[in-house]
């Protein structure tokens, strides 16, 4: 197959799990076939060795067995479309064939605010409720490719966040840190702009009730100190309320 023939992989994993090879969709219920689609898009540009693939796809399968089944899911992936470098030892994809929609938060930056002119309050969790087993060390990569995805996510929605809360766009304030809290519950910075926010746009009742939550999911000893950002916060909403709508209670009176 030559290279104008190829199809990009296109990798949609931020509040969804789908792979798209020119008009055909590759979903987890693939489970193998998604499995080395999604390694070989994540992995992309590097040298695999097979043996590391046979080790994550088919842990407990004699080594000639699992190699067999390597050399037909490849053959699969290529009648898909998807050009897919494979020597005696190593598979490799080229990264120009794949479009990842988490690879736009790798430099911590979110490029203008857009995916692919979606706005990122549209994102959420990487592979939401993925859970393979048809491999304990596939599950064990895709946990901490999911840790590391969500780190660089993170990054780049706070970041946002802070530029948004300086142009006192409150709406996107609260829904950038409703997506910081998707995928990390209990992230302090999130927590109190999105309860700033809440304040700001005349939900004062349920910004103190957020607080009250997030104070009470913090070890007990810790819970009885005023001096902590959530408890200092939660007293200057509950005991005035902002005077104008661009006023920020994060830096106090």
């Amino acid at each position: 197959m030559t290279t104008t023939e190829s199809r990009m992989l296109r990798l949609r994993t931020l509040g969804g799990s789908t792979i798209e090879i020119g008009g055909s969709r590759v979903g987890p219920d693939s489970a193998v076939l998604f499995g080395l689609l999604l390694y070989l898009a994540v992995e992309r540009g590097r040298a695999i060795p097979r043996g590391k693939l046979r080790e994550l796809l088919w842990p407990d399968v004699p080594e000639d067995q699992a190699g067999h089944s390597l050399r037909q899911l490849l053959y699969r992936v290529r009648r898909l479309g998807l050009r897919v470098d494979a020597t005696a030892g190593h598979v490799t994809l080229d990264p120009a064939m794949v479009e990842a929609d988490f690879a736009v938060f790798e430099g911590g930056s979110t490029r203008g605010g857009d995916v692919e002119g979606v706005p990122i309050s549209r994102v959420g969790p990487f592979l939401e409720g993925y859970a393979p087993r048809f491999s304990e060390p596939f599950l064990e990569w895709v946990e901490e490719t999911r840790g590391v995805v969500h780190g660089h996510l993170r990054r780049a929605l706070l970041a946002e966040i802070a530029e948004r809360r300086r142009r006192g766009d409150w709406a996107s304030v609260e829904h950038l840190s409703r997506d910081v809290l998707a995928v990390d519950p209990l992230n302090e910075e999130a927590t109190l702009c999105l309860a700033e926010s809440m304040a700001l746009t005349g939900s004062k009742v349920n910004a103190v009730s957020l607080l009250d939550r997030y104070l009470a999911e913090l070890n007990p000893t810790e819970t009885r100190r005023l001096d902590l950002p959530p408890a200092i916060l939660r007293r200057r909403i509950a005991e005035k309320l902002p005077e104008a709508p661009a006023a920020r209670l994060l830096e106090g009176a």
